[in-house]
């Protein structure tokens, strides 16, 4: 397991006489909201699960991102982005975020839950680092949305699927869900809920966005495309993230198959790799 807040990130080299690798990745759960002494809250969305085979050459090099679940909501705690990174500039320092981001004001909101990818970029161009963040993705599996605090209880979005839950729903849309945030699908982002004007982010390429810092919305999940993050809305409150969606779409990648969480539930529970948590 990574630490608390970070993603774990590593390269494969493709051994000598390997032309294809069989791929499985888990999106990780979003957090949920209230944490003690907080009260009745929402949970995160469970993560979506993919698979695929993916042609290489030997010698070739990969990327591997590996998801970490969001944050549980806190007193200090805005609703993190998801994906290994949020969007948000405020974070802890030395956490790269696996979903989840504390030290903003407000409280009490789930961050979102981390995509899992494998790419095979190279660089980063200008930003120098070898794979130091995700740019392009042949397969990611999405992760669910974090959970709300106080009142109007929502869960978060499930990940994908090919396409994530809006949060607070079990339904795959990108658009908003009231002030919870939208699902990401296989084009776009989710939109962010709707508030009282203290919306949170929409989700996009690879991270899922972060909620209103102000007071218990839950952060989207990271994806191929992640959800969107909640915002603060007056009308029963504080809301939930969209799920982000998983992805096999890549031309190198055959045999391509997604499960969606469940709910609460990561998708992909019956594989024998599952890691429960």
């Amino acid at each position: 397991n990574p630490a608390l807040g970070q993603g774990t990130k590593g390269v494969f080299t493709v051994p000598t006489g390997v032309s294809s690798v069989n791929i499985q990745a888990w999106g990780a759960g979003g957090g949920g909201g209230g944490h003690s002494p907080a009260g009745a809250a929402g949970d995160g969305g469970g993560g979506g699960y993919v698979e695929g085979t993916l042609a290489v050459t030997a010698s070739q090099t990969l990327g591997i991102f590996t998801a970490e679940g969001g944050e549980l909501g806190w007193t200090g705690s805005g609703g993190g982005g998801g994906g290994l990174w949020g969007n948000s500039p405020t974070q802890r320092s030395g956490y790269d975020r696996g979903g989840g981001n504390d030290g903003q004001s407000g409280g009490y909101g789930g961050g979102g839950g981390g995509a899992s990818f494998v790419t095979t970029q190279t660089t980063m161009g200008s930003q120098g680092a070898l794979f130091s963040l995700p740019t392009s993705s042949v397969i990611a599996a999405g992760g669910g949305g974090g959970g709300n605090y106080p009142s109007g209880v929502r869960d978060g979005g499930a990940g994908g699927g090919t396409g994530g839950d809006a949060g607070g729903s079990t339904s795959e849309q990108t658009s908003a869900n009231g002030a919870s945030g939208g699902g990401g699908d296989q084009e776009q982002g989710g939109d962010d809920g709707t508030g009282d004007g203290r919306e949170g982010q929409n989700g996009g390429l690879l991270y899922g966005g972060d909620g209103h810092f102000c007071g218990g919305v839950g952060g989207g999940g990271g994806g191929y495309y992640g959800g969107g993050g909640a915002a603060y809305g007056s009308q029963a409150g504080h809301m939930a993230g969209g799920g982000g969606s998983s992805y096999f779409g890549h031309p190198q990648i055959t045999s391509g198959s997604t499960e969606e969480g469940d709910g609460n539930e990561n998708g992909g529970v019956s594989k024998p790799n599952y890691q429960p948590n």
